[in-house]
C-alpha cells in the first residue's frame, strides 16, 4: 500500500507591512534615571523650567547648564586673560609679608641695632636720594655700608635718636609716592582717561609687560633726636637743650620675587644739617629760606633821591 502523497499548504497571502511601533522605555529604567538625576541635581525641575524659559528669551541672563561638560563656545564664553600683576612670583607675597614685617621692627631700632636682615633686600637694589644729596648708588652691600655710615654719622651728631613709623601704605604703581597716599601724584591721575581702541594692546602676553606696575610700599616716619653741640652749651642738661624734630617718606620698591629692588629717601624736612654741609663742600649755592629770627627792615627814600621824569 502506497503512502499518500502530502497535501500542499495553502498559499500564504501577502499581507501590508505595518510600521513597527517604537520600543517603549523601561518604566524601572526610567525610574532608576530619573532618581540618579535627582540625586546628582537636587533642583532638576527648576533647570528644566530656566530652560523652558531661556528657549523662549524670557530671562535676561544666558543659562549656564551645569550639566555641560564639553567644549565650551568662542561666540559665548571667553578665557581669562592674565592680569598684569600675574607674572607675581609664587612666593611674592610670603616675601613681601616678611620685608614689611622686617621694616616694622628694625626701623624704629636702627640706631641702636642697625638692619640685621638682609635677605628682603635684593641683590641688585638701588638707594636714591633725588633732592638734597642726589645720591644713588647700587648692589645690597653698597646698601648695607651707607647704612652703617648714616647710622654711625647720626649717632655721632644727635643724642638720644629715635625713629617713629606713623603710617605704612601699599600701592600698585607710583601712585601716593608723595607721601600722601590719599591724594594722586598728578592732577592728570584724578581725571577719567579714555583710552581708544588703538592704544589697547593686542595680546594679553603683551598688555601684561607693558602695564606691570610693581608693589610699593611708602613709610612715614618722625626722627628725634637731640644735637651734641646744644647738649654741651647746655653742660649737658637734656631737660632744657631744643630736640631737633625731622619727618620724612621713605618709598620701597618690590620686584616680581618680592624683595626690595628700590629704596628713595622721597622726601625730609628740614633739610638736615648734614645735607646743607655737603652742598657747601660741593660748591651748590644755599637757599635762603624765611626764618623765625629773620627781620625786614623799613628803608625811608629821600624825595630828593627819587628819580624825575625830564620835562
Amino acid at each position: 500500500m502506497r503512502p499518500s502523497p502530502p497535501t500542499p499548504s495553502p498559499p500564504i497571502k501577502d499581507h501590508p507591512t505595518r510600521p513597527s511601533s517604537p520600543a517603549l522605555p523601561n518604566p524601572s529604567h526610567h525610574l532608576t534615571q530619573t532618581s540618579r538625576n535627582r540625586r546628582e541635581h537636587p533642583s532638576l525641575p527648576l533647570l528644566d523650567l530656566a530652560r523652558w524659559l531661556s528657549r523662549r528669551s524670557l530671562l535676561p541672563f544666558p543659562l549656564l547648564d551645569p550639566s555641560n561638560t564639553g567644549p565650551r563656545n568662542s561666540n559665548n564664553y571667553s578665557s581669562p586673560q592674565r592680569t598684569p600683576n600675574s607674572e607675581d612670583h609664587p612666593d611674592f607675597h610670603i616675601n613681601v609679608g616678611t620685608a614689611i614685617r622686617t621694616i616694622r621692627e628694625e626701623l624704629p631700632h636702627f640706631f641702636s641695632h642697625g638692619l640685621h636682615n638682609m635677605d628682603i633686600y635684593s641683590e641688585a637694589i638701588t638707594f636714591a636720594e633725588p633732592y638734597h644729596l642726589q645720591l644713588k648708588c647700587r648692589g645690597r652691600k653698597t646698601y648695607g655700608a651707607i647704612a652703617s655710615v648714616s647710622r654711625a654719622a647720626l649717632r655721632l651728631y644727635f643724642d638720644s635718636g629715635t625713629v617713629d613709623i606713623i603710617k605704612i601704605t601699599q600701592v600698585r604703581g607710583s601712585g601716593g609716592i608723595r607721601g600722601d597716599d590719599d591724594s594722586p601724584t598728578s592732577p592728570d591721575d584724578s581725571q577719567p582717561t579714555h583710552k581708544s581702541p588703538e592704544s589697547e594692546p593686542s595680546s594679553p602676553s603683551s598688555s601684561s609687560i607693558s602695564s606691570y606696575e610693581p608693589l610699593r610700599l611708602i613709610v612715614r616716619w618722625i626722627f628725634e633726636g637731640t644735637p651734641r653741640h646744644l647738649l654741651i652749651a647746655n653742660a649737658g642738661d637734656s631737660l632744657n637743650t631744643p630736640r631737633s624734630v625731622y619727618e620724612g617718606v621713605f618709598v620701597y620698591t618690590f620686584d616680581k620675587e618680592g624683595r626690595i629692588a628700590d629704596h628713595t629717601l622721597q622726601s625730609i624736612y628740614p633739610s638736615p644739617p648734614l645735607f646743607n654741609g655737603v652742598k657747601w663742600f660741593r660748591g651748590a649755592p644755599q637757599e635762603v629760606a624765611p626764618g623765625v629770627n629773620m627781620s625786614v627792615e623799613r628803608v625811608r627814600v629821600r624825595e630828593d633821591r627819587r628819580i624825575r621824569r625830564d620835562d
